[in-house]
């Protein structure tokens, strides 16, 4: 592990003076000051894992929910629940009697076995033949313990009554065909408790309905249920533990399939609870009031309707309804992982979101949506996603995640994108403490007006281009949308680490370390940042370090860009011509300040400044040791000396105490146009200190109070063929 991923790196060796690469000499350089390195961004932190979740080292360490080799599928009776070692059974075990031999004491039981004796009383010698027969007798606090068997439910259940299944495999509640009654367990009233059998058949499994009905479920099995597995509604409260809801079908019309859903003010809280396989959503919780609080849940393979293939969701929280999951896992749902929409709110903790599918939405497979909504996530992991790892949007949707990986996000052609977390239409992302990895298109991206992201102790690497080659950004800020940027480390991405691009984008980013990035497949880019077209960016504490082409680039006009203590070192040649693989580049218009930059070991240009209107205004600038590439005798190379700064086209330089040294050809190098002023600083160790092409120039500007030594040759205006400079982040 590098070590800086380890926090136990040290980045100020960066900015220690080099070897003197010339002649050793007596005199010490003109003494600039030096960059102040940037902190180092933490890691987010997963662990210690949930009970029963192992951490797994996948660089980072995540926490995850199944054992190895995953989740298994399991028989009617029992369920694969998050954090276990493999399937437990629902309930207890199906005793050799019809009955369990045990019921909570000082409670009156009244016994059903189906084709029980006519003359019944309720007994064990003498069962009720029917649930029906026993409800009737039933008295709040009492129990109806039913047999083996399958029985029919006709009406709700009476106030307080607990209805006990001998066991999950064999007691069965349904409902007769033809019945009217909505759903085979209704509960319209206070203290109903449902525990130990299973329910099925072609209605909603379990109902509860009413601003004073309470339905518990607990070691229960929904199984085929039609329509809803679990509904809670109208101001109802449901509670469960141990609960499966699982094959939910559609209805009649094509409609619902949903494990569970809750509305109109409906609240439900449940623990240890699987939906698997159901259609449409694994849960919905919609309207104002509504809320679902679930603890060690599984929403899996969720698929869409059977007639046009639509939805298919994980988990839909909207309408102004709130959700609250922890110690989660959402996996192989349909169209979108967990939906937050139009004033709802989601609170994650200890949440996986994978393998979202596409289905047949445009842009679906997300992770995560959130629109016009509000989500904050602790601990939470977004893999395999398409699309989109996660995404924020609308004016007041606002994305809040802590301790967060998102990685190996899937191209998806609709959206364009396979991106870790995206915010864009005026949506907000907080994020603190996060590694995004081997996403495609985008790691982070964030587009339009009133977009803005706050991004703390972020970890960006192998961001990969989409099929076409486009892309492959650590950062992609475009279309006014601002971010700020504390404490980022990128790494192994392609084509730009960061792109800033647009008239109002802004970018505020400190403490920042940008290493390796790639070109794009089609060997261009592999820049470290670029800012463009009328962008602004703010660059604090800075280490740009082997890169491709361009370490720091800003082009176009009404692009500003502040650099303050500044490392650009080590630039590679790009892959397209092997020549370009400068330090900072300045081009087409944009203006740069800059303070305590250091341009070191880049290769044919340590700093160039070109076209019209194009400004470099620097104080204590160090441009060192740049090199020319190994040409291998191609032709663009012929005559080309490695120079520490260019100006050329217009562009013009001003620097105020600095150092150009040890750059090979030429220190300063003017043509075309371009005009340099230097005060206060030394230039040294070149074969010419000043190459001059500028007609006109008056030299007397690159000598204010300047020295000049260990040159070669002071100044001379030869005509030399002039680098290669690059050009702009293809996006």
């Amino acid at each position: 592990m590098p070590a800086w991923l380890c926090g136990c790196g040290d980045l100020s060796p960066i900015f220690e003076a080099l070897p003197v690469l010339g002649p050793v000499v007596v005199e010490q350089p003109f003494a600039v000051a030096p960059p102040v390195a940037p902190a180092l961004a933490q890691l987010p932190q997963l662990t210690p894992c949930p009970a029963g979740w192992r951490a797994v080292d996948l660089q980072p360490v995540v926490c995850e929910p199944w054992p190895q080799p995953g989740v298994q599928a399991c028989g009617v009776d029992s369920a694969h629940f998050v954090g276990e070692p493999g399937c437990t059974q629902v309930g207890t075990a199906c005793p050799a009697s019809d009955w369990l031999e045990t019921f909570p004491a000082g409670r009156r039981i009244w016994f059903v076995r189906a084709g029980g004796a006519a003359a019944a009383d309720g007994s064990r010698a003498a069962p009720y033949p029917t649930l029906l027969a026993a409800a009737a007798v039933a008295q709040s606090g009492d129990v109806i313990a039913l047999a083996k068997g399958t029985f029919l439910t006709d009406g709700p259940l009476p106030v307080g009554v607990t209805v006990w299944g001998a066991c999950v495999a064999q007691t069965l509640l349904t409902v007769d065909a033809a019945s009217t009654q909505p759903a085979v367990v209704v509960s319209k009233s206070a203290g109903v408790e449902v525990r130990n059998l299973r329910v099925g058949g072609p209605r909603i499994g379990l109902a509860v309905s009413g601003a004073t009905a309470r339905l518990h479920v607990e070691d229960v099995v929904v199984d085929a249920a039609t329509s809803v597995g679990w509904l809670v509604q109208a101001q109802g409260q449901g509670t469960g533990a141990n609960v499966v809801v699982r094959h939910t079908v559609l209805d009649a019309t094509g409609a619902g399939g949903q494990g569970a859903m809750v509305d109109s003010g409906g609240n439900l809280t449940a623990q240890r609870v699987v939906l698997d396989d159901n259609r449409s959503a694994g849960i919905i919780v919609s309207d104002v009031g509504s809320r679902v609080d679930f603890t060690d849940l599984a929403v899996l393979g969720t698929s869409g309707r059977s007639r046009d293939g639509k939805f298919g969701r994980g988990v839909e929280v909207d309408l102004g309804a709130s959700a609250s999951l922890t110690r989660a896992t959402l996996e192989r749902n349909t169209e979108v992982g967990l939906l937050v929409a139009a004033g709802a709110h989601a609170q994650l903790t200890d949440v996986v979101v994978r393998q979202t599918r596409v289905g047949v939405a445009p842009n679906g497979g997300p992770g995560l949506s959130v629109d016009d909504s509000t989500v904050v996530g602790r601990r939470v992991r977004f893999e395999g996603n398409t699309g989109y790892g996660a995404v924020v949007g609308g004016s007041s949707g606002q994305l809040t995640l802590t301790d967060a990986v998102v990685a190996d996000t899937a191209f998806s052609a609709a959206a364009g994108a396979g991106s870790g977390i995206t915010a864009t239409l005026g949506g907000t992302l907080v994020l603190e403490r996060a590694w995004l990895l081997r996403n495609l298109v985008a790691a982070l991206g964030g587009g339009s007006a009133h977009t803005s992201m706050t991004l703390t102790d972020v970890v960006v690497t192998q961001t990969q281009a989409g099929p076409s080659g486009t892309g492959g950004f650590g950062l992609s800020l475009v279309d006014q949308a601002t971010a700020t940027l504390v404490r980022a480390r990128f790494e192994g991405n392609r084509t730009a680490a960061v792109l800033v691009g647009g008239v109002g984008t802004n970018l505020v980013a400190s403490d920042l370390v940008v290493q390796g990035t790639l070109d794009d497949g089609h060997q261009q880019g592999g820049g470290g940042i670029g800012v463009v077209e009328g962008a602004t960016a703010q660059v604090l504490r800075a280490v740009f370090e082997r890169n491709l082409s361009a370490g720091v680039y800003a082009g176009n006009p009404g692009t500003t860009v502040t650099l303050e203590d500044i490392g650009i070192v080590g630039t590679e040649p790009d892959a397209a011509t092997g020549l370009i693989g400068e330090g900072l580049v300045v081009a087409d218009g944009a203006h740069v300040a800059a303070t305590r930059l250091l341009s070191q070991a880049n290769q044919t240009l340590g700093v160039a400044v070109t076209g019209q209107n194009t400004v470099l205004v620097a104080v204590e600038l160090v441009v060192r040791g740049t090199q020319l590439p190994d040409c291998g005798g191609r032709s663009l190379c012929q005559g080309v000396q490695a120079s520490g700064m260019l100006a050329s086209e217009g562009g013009a330089i001003s620097l105020s105490r600095f150092l150009v040294t040890d750059n090979g050809g030429f220190g300063v190098l003017l043509a075309s146009g371009g005009q340099v002023d230097l005060a206060d600083g030394e230039v040294s160790y070149h074969r010419v200190g000043a190459n001059v092409r500028t007609e006109g120039f008056d030299v007397s500007r690159l000598d204010q109070r300047v020295v000049y030594r260990h040159n070669v040759q002071k100044l001379d205006a030869r005509d030399v063929p002039l680098p290669a400079i690059a050009g702009p982040p293809a996006h």
